[in-house]
């Protein structure tokens, strides 16, 4: 290679050289979840929260995470390359290491910035390291006023005691840090604390078996005392039972004996009764007696009437005859003194015997049905005449005088 080779590929890197070093100081970049605190030549300080590239005349640029998430634990595997958990003294005097995950903003308005950038001067692990010594403080304070088998038995109350004086502390705050999560990962006891647990849930299973025994008694005590209540209970019902039988037997027995006193009074009204009854039966049925009686014996003076009445008509009748003989013969003068006198003493035998006919038939019990046979003659006519007037209760006729 000749000197003229030499020469121009030395002005060639040169240039490439210069122009590296001229775009470094002219053109800057930022990815989307940095910003960028810029300060000038001249010294001013601006802040690039933007992503992509963008012009510059050889500033100096600090870069910082907007969000940062921080292990603070035993474990490496969360993150942190040495043992950086909290230990704490607990208030009986236990000890515990207390892992956490911590997520804090370092992005905010300029002046926070501006503190941050104080304070860090773009190394986050001094910010990382300002948040673990406020936890610390933190986390200790609250240990402090449990015991290590509370922080157990309470672990989500102890790391909510350590969020709220965590999340928003002033103290951060105003150097540009802004906590926003703290999240418990684990707490590990050392070895004394670990034998202390031990003993406390060897009480604590032993005090859980007393209970359950005591519980176990407990529920002996009930069932037995609940056993000799129902004993009780049944006894007492027994005999409730056996009073109430012989009260309701009693007042069935004293029902009994008012229905049946209250039935012989019924029945003695009723046979009462029944006497009054039959006495005015039988005081009915003699005057119906009584009435039929003078009924038949009316009846039986007015049949003797009737038969009165004809045998006076037929004693009249006879003697009309004789006269009207009398008076023939008279007429006629064929009779003689003797048939004169005859016919006056057959004439007057036949009337002493109408009367005595009369007189013997008053006040004799006549039949209530009068059968007439057959017969001729004015007589019997005459009385079935007479018979139907009377059950007609029309009056006799009027005498008739012979001619």
């Amino acid at each position: 290679m000749n000197a003229y080779v030499k020469a121009a590929v030395g002005i060639i890197l040169v240039i490439v050289l210069g122009v590296f070093l001229l775009s470094r100081g002219l053109i800057g970049k930022n990815e989307i979840q940095n910003f960028q605190v810029v300060q000038s030549l001249g010294g001013n300080i601006s802040i690039n929260s933007k992503g992509g590239y963008y012009s510059k005349f050889f500033p100096t640029v600090w870069n910082y995470p907007k969000i940062r998430n921080v292990y603070f634990s035993r474990d490496k595997r969360e993150g942190s390359p040495v043992d950086e958990s909290i230990e704490i003294r607990f208030k009986n005097k236990g000890t515990g290491f207390v892992s956490t995950r911590v997520t804090y903003k370092l992005f905010g308005g300029k002046d926070a910035v501006m503190a941050m950038h104080e304070n860090c001067a773009g190394d986050t692990e001094i910010a990382d390291s300002i948040v673990l010594a406020k936890l610390k403080e933190v986390a200790r304070i609250k240990g402090s006023e449990l015991t290590s088998s509370e922080v157990v038995e309470k672990q989500e109350s102890f790391i909510t005691d350590i969020r709220k004086d965590m999340i928003g502390n002033m103290s951060l705050a105003k150097m540009g840090i802004i906590v926003e999560k703290v999240e418990l990962t684990s707490v590990d006891f050392d070895s004394e604390t670990l034998k202390l647990f031990k003993a406390q849930q060897k009480a604590i299973l032993l005090g859980k078996e007393a209970e359950a025994n005591k519980i176990k008694y407990d529920m002996q005590l009930k069932e037995t005392d609940a056993k000799y209540k129902q004993q009780i209970a049944e006894e007492k019902g027994k005999a409730e039972m056996q009073k109430m039988k012989a009260v309701t037997d009693a007042q069935r027995e004293a029902e009994l004996a008012k229905i049946e006193a209250q039935k012989k009074v019924t029945v003695a009204e009723l046979e009462k009764k029944e006497a009054l009854v039959k006495q005015q039966r039988i005081v009915e049925v003699s005057e119906l007696i009584k009435k039929g009686a003078l009924v038949d014996a009316s009846k039986k003076e007015e049949v003797a009437r009737i038969e009165l009445v004809q045998a006076k008509l037929d004693a009249q009748s006879k003697i009309e005859l004789a006269r009207a003989k009398q008076k023939e013969v008279e007429l006629s003068g064929a009779i003689t003194e003797k048939e004169r006198i005859l016919a006056e003493i057959d004439a007057n035998r036949q009337i002493g015997v109408a009367k005595n006919i009369a007189e013997s038939i008053r006040g004799t019990k006549l039949p209530d049905t009068v059968i007439i046979g057959e017969s001729k003659g004015d007589g019997n006519l005459m009385k079935m005449w007479l018979l139907k007037q009377i059950q007609g209760n029309k009056p006799l006729p009027a005498k008739t005088p012979v001619k």
